[in-house]
């Protein structure tokens, strides 16, 4: 069923925050997207699907539907951020987060928002600086930011995910990126957000994202408030 979906759909769902409101206009896909809302991954996160114009709440939606929204009064923003996309799309495993070089300029007002939904004070982050944090199940484990030297996460909180370091430097303080198991750097090294998932099933995956240039990406999802 999934795999009859265009992508833009499920990337909303993926996208939208836990506890958030998809807007999508009854259309000859509603059955099938009724049936995606419906699973696991998306109930699990609170994600309420509805084919009415929400009056009165902030949701998210497609350009199919932007001019309905537009002329309903409400104010639209557009969303379409990968960090948020990947944190979302992992919610229930281990994200491990380390910045290189420097990853604050191009970061979007939805990644920032998301960062500090899970207790992250991201706005300390500046020009060049380091970051690096856990996310595990949806929850912060740990974080640390430093403007001026590299950062390193207490080894007592990665002991127990099986995560033998992390740490991070910006430009100015030694320009790194380390997310090692199994005694291998699994960071792709490269600049901005790196991020590395360690699944349930022991999957590693390796990502990135130049928030130096920007986070947003190329298909368009709204936010109506």
């Amino acid at each position: 069923m999934n795999e009859r979906l265009p992508e833009n759909i499920k990337n909303i769902f993926s996208t939208t925050p836990a506890g958030g409101t998809v807007f999508i206009a009854e259309n000859h896909l509603t059955g099938l997207i009724r049936r995606y809302a419906s699973l696991p991954l998306n109930v699990n996160r609170n994600i309420d699907y509805t084919e009415s114009l929400p009056e009165t709440k902030s949701f998210y939606f497609l350009p199919q539907d932007l001019t309905k929204v537009e002329q309903s009064g409400k104010n639209v923003d557009s969303i379409r951020s990968k960090t948020v996309n990947i944190l979302n799309k992992y919610v229930n495993e281990t994200v491990i987060i380390s910045l290189k070089d420097e990853g604050s300029r191009g970061l979007s007002e939805s990644s920032k928002a998301h960062f500090r939904e899970l207790g992250i004070n991201i706005d300390e982050l500046k020009m060049r600086g380091a970051f690096a944090a856990i996310i595990n199940n949806g929850k912060l484990v740990s974080y640390n930011i430093d403007n001026n030297a590299p950062v390193f996460l207490a080894k007592d909180k990665l002991q127990s995910l099986g995560i033998d370091e992390v740490s991070s430097a910006g430009f100015v303080g030694g320009n790194f990126s380390e997310i090692v198991i199994d005694g291998k750097n699994r960071s792709k090294q490269e600049r901005g957000l790196n991020f590395v998932v360690r699944q349930k099933s022991g999957e590693i995956i390796s990502l990135n994202v130049d928030t130096y240039l920007t986070d947003l990406d190329t298909d368009h999802i709204y936010q109506a408030k």
